[in-house]
């Protein structure tokens, strides 16, 4: 058998980029980095309402102290929470188990 190497230029428009891919996945990650969430940015993309969200996570106790170091909880009543959205994301990923069975039966209202 024979081997026939061939080698065919391809050109890139000008507005594109050719990057690996462990690049881009790294891009990706890095680009929460030092960006801000909102409450409400949390819960559009946890998909559980405020209530809940507040009840088996923000205020339990098992996590508490671990949101702490990147959670601003508001000072006073009506105050806003502000999440660092790379360490949320990260906390969200590792403890999904966790949170979905503290949502009584899977109930995402």
């Amino acid at each position: 058998m024979q081997i026939i190497e061939i080698t065919v230029p391809i050109q890139i428009p000008d507005n594109l980029i050719v990057i690996e891919k462990n690049l881009y996945k790294q891009l990706q990650e890095n680009q929460e980095q030092g960006e801000w969430w909102t409450l409400e940015d949390v819960l559009k993309r946890v998909k559980v309402s405020r209530k809940t969200f507040s009840e088996k996570i923000l205020n339990n106790h098992k996590y508490r102290k671990q949101l702490e170091s990147f959670v601003h909880y508001p000072s006073r009543k009506g105050g806003k929470y502000y999440f660092l959205a790379s360490e949320t994301k990260k906390f969200l990923e590792t403890n999904f188990k966790s949170i979905t069975n503290g949502i009584s039966g899977g109930n995402h209202d």
